[in-house]
């Protein structure tokens, strides 16, 4: 039998276990390199079928990378690994954030910082732990290449994974930042009592809102209705409900930002970068937007839960 090529992981968290456990599923030999996480957050998956690195450089051995660590680290990692890529290398992302700094893509900042250009973004509505624990689940691959969107759907894809391919990586990878501050914001709006209607209401809006965005910034509309946008969102006020719908709920019943980033680490800061990033890009674009702004408006404590309800509640009636 053909021994199956290793591929490369890079992070320590939720999605670098669950990434790590598909492929060994698939019977695809893992190398795993941690990246610049704290020792504390260092995950125990190993056996037989994965090899733990201790430097970046044995990565280049492997042709498909997939890098699941937070946003604030990816610049510093792609510069360790950046001297032993190459053109032929193809890395897959999972951040659903923007580098607050320069508002950069995950995308754009590997291009930025290796010689690689084969890229892909992995988002949608995936709890990683639930699936980690048996339930079935699906998302998205954004790639402007059909052969990275294929090696996805073949390493990780299986009976009770779906991997569905997209090849607007830009509307990708812009839909999971601004569906992460529509989720904030169901949680603020469902803590607040404000009922299904307003649920409805605001979920639709947003994905309208995230469109406009999209089609500003190049991206397609449709990419912002599909799972990396609205079908975020939908999985986010399930039950159980989602990391981000919680933060909304936080925020109503009276905790700080800064309590939430320092419980919440690295996910809640890529969180609040990502707000700030994509208000700023609203604003450049000169897009009409209501929903995120006042989502980052909380974050940023300029104003209160109630008052950015109010202000999304009495925004004039139009046609839709």
């Amino acid at each position: 039998m053909q021994q199956r090529e290793e591929i490369g992981v890079v992070g320590a968290g939720s999605w670098a276990e669950l990434i790590t456990r598909l492929l060994q599923a698939n019977q695809h030999p893992v190398a795993r390199w941690l990246g610049a996480a704290p020792p504390a957050e260092h995950a125990a998956v190993g056996g037989a079928t994965c090899r733990l690195l201790s430097e970046a450089a044995a990565l280049g051995e492997a042709r498909l990378i997939y890098l699941a660590n937070p946003a604030w680290m990816l610049r510093g990692d792609l510069r360790e690994l950046a001297p032993h890529l190459r053109g032929y290398h193809r890395l897959v992302h999972t951040l659903r954030g923007l580098e607050g700094s320069t508002l950069l893509r995950a995308s754009e900042l590997i291009r930025a910082e290796t010689p690689v250009r084969q890229t892909a973004a992995l988002v949608g509505p995936l709890h990683p732990s639930l699936h980690a624990a048996g339930l079935p689940g699906a998302c998205v691959v954004g790639s402007a290449f059909p052969d990275v969107i294929r090696d996805v759907q073949r390493t990780l894809g299986g009976a009770s994974f779906r991997v569905y391919g997209n090849a607007d990586i830009a509307g990708v990878e812009i839909a999971a930042a601004a569906a992460r501050l529509v989720s904030v914001a169901v949680g603020l709006l469902d803590a607040l009592g404000l009922g299904p209607s307003v649920r409805g209401t605001l979920i639709t809006r947003a994905g309208a809102e995230m469109a406009r965005l999209g089609a500003a910034l190049g991206a397609r509309p449709a990419s912002f209705t599909g799972l990396a946008g609205l079908g975020y969102v939908i999985a986010q006020a399930s039950d159980p409900p989602g990391a981000d719908l919680l933060i909304g709920r936080a925020l109503a019943e009276g905790q700080t930002p800064e309590a939430i980033q320092r419980d919440l680490g690295p996910d809640a800061v890529e969180l609040f970068a990502a707000a700030a990033a994509l208000t700023r890009l609203a604003e450049g674009a000169h897009v009409e937007a209501h929903i995120l702004p006042a989502v980052e408006a909380v974050l940023e404590a300029r104003l209160t839960p109630a008052e950015a309800a109010q202000r999304l509640l009495g925004l004039s009636q139009m046609m839709e």
